[in-house]
């Protein structure tokens, strides 16, 4: 196997999507899980919503790695286990790992929206009254 086009031509494209991914997921649900809350109570959502992410991303990497050996296993065992076939047994893990990640982050984000509350924040009701009184 040519390693040469292996990163530009599979990992690459596919990490990029990722990132996209990433982007339009985390970026939609921090706003979305702080966007009507008074400002007092933001910093404690804040640091929930930041727990729960941690403890997706380690979920979520032990999930794409399992989907990525599953993948090379299978690979590997219709094609032998010589150098060239382990080489690309796991770029196709990966690639297909990472191909899954962009899918799930890009549907995450399209639920997050979907299911979101729109409008924007309410001001506390002390705040109305100053401003109205």
């Amino acid at each position: 196997m040519d390693s040469s086009h292996v990163f530009p031509v599979y990992l690459t494209p596919s990490m990029i999507l990722t990132g996209i991914g990433l982007g339009c997921l985390l970026a939609t649900a921090t706003n979305r899980a702080t966007v009507r809350l008074d400002p007092a109570e933001a910093g404690v959502a804040s640091a929930a919503y930041n727990t729960v992410q941690q403890v997706g991303a380690a979920f979520g990497t032990a999930l794409l790695n399992s989907i990525a050996t599953r993948v090379t296993t299978s690979y590997l065992k219709d094609h032998g286990s010589g150098t060239d076939a382990v080489n690309t047994g796991t770029v196709q893990g990966y690639t297909v790992a990472l191909w899954v990640a962009f899918g799930l982050l890009v549907g995450g984000a399209l639920l997050v929206g979907l299911l979101s509350r729109g409008g924007q924040r309410t001001p506390p009701p002390d705040a109305v009254a100053e401003t109205t009184g």
